[in-house]
């Protein structure tokens, strides 16, 4: 083996050694931001809970007090006759 030989073997080896670490560090870049999405996900996952929750209350409010005007113009209905 020439020396030019070894010297292509050692920069090839030199750049994979590079390339591996740059993709390393580009690895957990990508886990981290993922790791962050997860929790943002669980987040709105827990606020959409939420919001359905307190829109079933205010549905139920909405059929109640649609039931107390039903009850207030039958009433004005025979106050009127």
């Amino acid at each position: 083996m020439s020396d030019t030989e070894s010297c292509e073997e050692e920069m090839s080896y030199e750049e994979l050694a590079i390339s591996y670490y740059d993709l390393t560090a580009k690895n957990a870049e990508l886990t981290q931001k993922v790791e962050e999405q997860v929790k943002e996900i669980a987040q709105l996952h827990d606020e959409r809970f939420d919001n359905l929750a307190h829109i079933s209350e205010l549905n139920d409010e909405l059929s109640k007090l649609t039931s107390q005007v039903e009850y207030m113009r039958e009433q004005v209905d025979i106050m009127n006759t």
